[in-house]
């Protein structure tokens, strides 16, 4: 069976910690995707609404809500 969930990763071009948050997904072998702040005036509302100030920003597999990098490694842990 295929699985289509991923996990989403909101991130700006150019941000290091967004990075390691890519390569610590990998490690782990979990389906991501990434949407560019730079990119996207329907994202950069969203995220201005939920007062969220730094990328990157993670969601997983069902849209929880895991936090930055240092949450997405403790998240990963427990896994």
């Amino acid at each position: 069976m295929t699985s289509y969930l991923f996990y989403l990763v909101i991130t700006k071009s150019g941000c290091e910690t967004c990075d390691k948050a890519k390569v610590l997904l990998e490690k782990h072998d979990v389906n991501y995707t990434t949407h560019d702040l730079r990119h996207s005036d329907w994202l950069k509302t969203l995220v201005g609404m939920a007062d969220l100030k730094t990328v990157p920003q993670i969601f997983g597999y069902h849209g929880e809500y895991i936090g930055g990098y240092e949450e997405l490694k403790k998240h990963l842990e427990k896994t």
